[in-house]
């Protein structure tokens, strides 16, 4: 009933994953949309998106959605917002990410004649020693992961209850 008429491209498909042809705003305010009018408890929801938004603070590239998905399957949370929590870590804000976690998890190594400086990260460092970088990026994303789904928490559920209590309008108070 509401599928296309003509259906859209695989590369066009793939392209909107990345730059949404209907507008970055629009889709964000779908996403919002189908986030306050699912049937789930508003705390299950901000659980389950804060499980997605911290895992994605981990160095774990490829491993956020199944993660999140096992984690919000162990403990009964929504796994579409987690999903959705998922989306914290993109393109855009993984180069932030990565070099806070790295920065902070050197704070916790004492040797500091194994960290390696930020300027002189290149390709060769990476494939000679990748775990010289991976683990303090591994140790430094916990208490990123930690700060990250208490704040989405926090905020994600006032929203989602605030919304939620809202009385709409009825369907006999719209015009035609």
């Amino acid at each position: 009933m509401f599928k296309r008429r003509k259906a859209k491209p695989i590369l066009r498909k793939a392209a909107d994953l990345i730059w949404p042809s209907i507008g970055i705003k629009r889709t964000m305010r779908y996403y919002w949309l189908r986030l306050v009018h699912h049937p789930a408890s508003s705390q299950n929801l901000a659980a389950g998106f804060a499980t997605g938004a911290a895992l994605s603070c981990t160095p774990l590239l490829g491993l956020h959605l199944i993660l999140a998905a096992f984690i919000c399957f162990l403990f009964r949370l929504n796994i579409w917002s987690a999903a959705l929590g998922t989306v914290f870590g993109n393109p855009w804000t993984f180069p932030f990410i990565w070099s806070f976690t790295y920065f902070l998890g050197n704070i916790f190594f004492s040797d500091s004649s194994k960290i390696l400086d930020l300027h002189t990260l290149n390709w060769s460092s990476l494939i000679e020693d990748p775990w010289h970088i991976f683990i303090p990026m591994l140790v430094g994303s916990i208490p990123l992961a930690i700060f990250v789904w208490i704040a989405s928490y926090k905020i994600l559920s006032f929203f989602l209850d605030k919304y939620k209590k809202t009385p709409t309008k009825s369907k006999t108070n719209r015009k035609t």
